[in-house]
Order: structure tokens, then C-alpha cells, then sequence
């Protein structure tokens, strides 16, 4: 009766968490902020929709969206509007990324613990997750001994997570370094989830962007604007890898949703004290509880 990849994937123990408790229950299950949206987001969200921009956009996202990410990406490499793909959520990122890359029986490295999306859209697109450990006494960082070990003739590329969801690791240049040495010695794509970049306290944020050639790059939205049921994310990636996302990216969601772009321009040039004030209040929560 069912489709053989219906059988790959297990539902998520966090969203079956999430769904269970109560109304009024304190949720502590779900990576995402506690507040709501930047005032100024709000209103640039309320203002898209009455102003008629509800219709289909761009399969790329808006062209505005999408130079604003370029030039904010410029800080860590030469990153093109063209070379940018507006995504739904960070998720959508994640598995474009792996149908439009990994094929059957193709193994893929990936974070243990880790963010509980990656396995399922490995063995969705046919793949295989092959887990690399991430261990306290080595502060959650990779071992490039064990990582070598596991590379075989399949291996097609490694998952990276920095700041990591769940152990909260920050990778420093030279963790950043090796890893990318590894990559190229194996040729093996690097596909960098950084969603967290803004979130960090004694360390700032070091990306994988810019240090690989063959490297798909995803952020999102959802954390920094506090508004992960907006959907909203992005990537970037080599210009011929950019070519084959797009026509999948098509087929899967047609567009990314017109209004919430508008909105998310609006946070990108106005809600920088927003963030900051954020992540101010995390730090101080992470030392009293701590």
C-alpha cells in the first residue's frame, strides 16, 4: 500500500513531544526562542499582505531578499543574489539539499547527537547516514581520526553544525580548518547548517563559508527573528550545484511565501538591537541556571 521511503523514516520523538503536553505546559523540547517577532517585522508582515503581495514570487525568493543575504554574506565569502535560494524553513534547505545531491545507496557523515532532521532526509533521497560521535571530552567536536575511518568508496559528503543543535559546540577556525582538510582529502561536499550564528556567547560565530569549494551553506529565519512557525530560511551554494536546486526547489514548493520575505527585509534592516537583546537575555538565563 505505501511507497518502500515511508518506511525509511520513524516520526520525531521532539515533535512527538511537542504535541503531547497540555495547554499551558512549559515547553523545553523545541530550539526556538520564547519571544515574539520584532514589532517592525510584525508590521511589515501585516503591511505585505494588504498591499497584494500574497501571489506566487520567484522560485529563488525576491530578488531584494536575496541581494540584502549576498551582502551580508560578503563578510565570509563572494556570495552571489544568483547563487542564493530563498527557502521554506531551514528544513526545506536540508532536504532540497539531499534530493538534489544523494543518490541511492550514497553515504553521508553525520553529527551524533545531532539535529533530528538530518538522518530522515538522508534515507529519504535513497541515501545512507553514516554517524560520526561528538563526545564531551573532546567539547563536542569532531574526531578527524574517527571521521577518517568512516569514509569509504560511497561517502558523498559530511553534515556540520556550528553552533550545534543539541550540544551547543561552537567550532573555532582551527576545528573549522580540519574538517575542510578532511573534505577535500576525501572530495566530499561540506554541507553546513549554521542556523545558530547569531546565538552565541563567549566565542563568536566561525562559518564554514568561504573555506570549502564544494560547500552547500544553510541559515534560516526562524531563530533570529523568533519566528520559526514563519518558515523561512535560505542557502547558498556553487553556481552549478544552484542550477539543479532550483528546478527541485520548483517542484517541491513552487515558491517560498511572498509576504514573510517582505517582512524578513524589514527585520534584516531594522531589528539588529533586537537580536542583540536576545541573545542578552539567553546569556543571562545560561549563567543563573548554569
Amino acid at each position: 500500500m505505501f511507497a518502500s521511503r515511508a518506511s525509511y523514516v520513524e516520526v520525531s520523538g521532539i515533535r512527538k513531544m511537542f504535541e503531547t503536553p497540555h495547554p499551558g505546559a512549559i515547553n523545553l523540547g523545541l530550539g526556538e526562542p520564547d519571544v515574539q517577532p520584532p514589532k517592525r517585522v510584525v508590521e511589515a508582515l501585516k503591511k505585505a499582505i494588504d498591499a497584494g503581495m500574497n501571489k506566487y514570487g520567484p522560485t529563488g525568493g525576491i530578488l531584494e531578499l536575496r541581494q540584502i543575504m549576498a551582502e551580508r554574506l560578503s563578510k565570509y565569502a563572494d556570495v552571489k543574489p544568483e547563487n542564493i535560494i530563498v527557502t521554506t524553513g531551514a528544513t526545506e534547505a536540508s532536504c532540497l539539499t539531499m534530493q538534489t545531491l544523494i543518490d541511492v545507496g550514497q553515504e553521508v557523515l553525520v553529527p551524533d547527537p545531532g539535529f533530528v532532521l538530518f538522518k530522515p532526509h538522508i534515507r529519504l533521497a535513497g541515501g545512507i547516514p553514516v554517524s560520526y560521535s561528538l563526545k564531551i571530552e573532546n567539547k563536542f567536536c569532531p574526531d578527524l581520526d574517527e571521521l577518517e575511518s568512516l569514509v569509504t568508496s560511497k561517502t558523498k559528503a559530511i553534515i556540520v553544525n556550528s553552533p550545534s543543535n543539541p550540544t551547543g559546540a561552537v567550532f573555532d577556525k582551527n576545528v573549522i580548518n580540519s574538517i575542510v582538510d578532511f573534505a577535500r582529502r576525501n572530495n566530499l561536499i561540506v554541507i553546513s547548517d549554521e542556523v545558530y550564528d547569531e546565538i552565541v556567547y563567549e566565542k563568536s560565530h566561525e562559518s564554514f563559508l568561504g573555506k570549502h569549494e564544494n560547500l552547500i551553506y544553510i541559515n534560516s529565519f526562524s531563530k533570529v527573528f523568533a519566528m520559526t512557525g514563519w518558515r523561512l530560511g535560505y542557502l547558498t551554494a556553487p553556481p552549478e550545484v544552484i542550477k539543479q536546486m532550483a528546478k527541485i526547489h520548483y517542484y517541491m514548493v513552487a515558491c517560498p511565501p511572498t509576504p514573510t520575505q517582505y517582512a524578513v527585509i524589514e527585520g534584516i534592516k531594522n531589528s539588529e538591537g533586537f537580536v542583540r537583546k536576545m541573545v542578552k537575555e539567553f546569556q543571562a538565563r545560561r549563567k543563573r541556571y548554569t
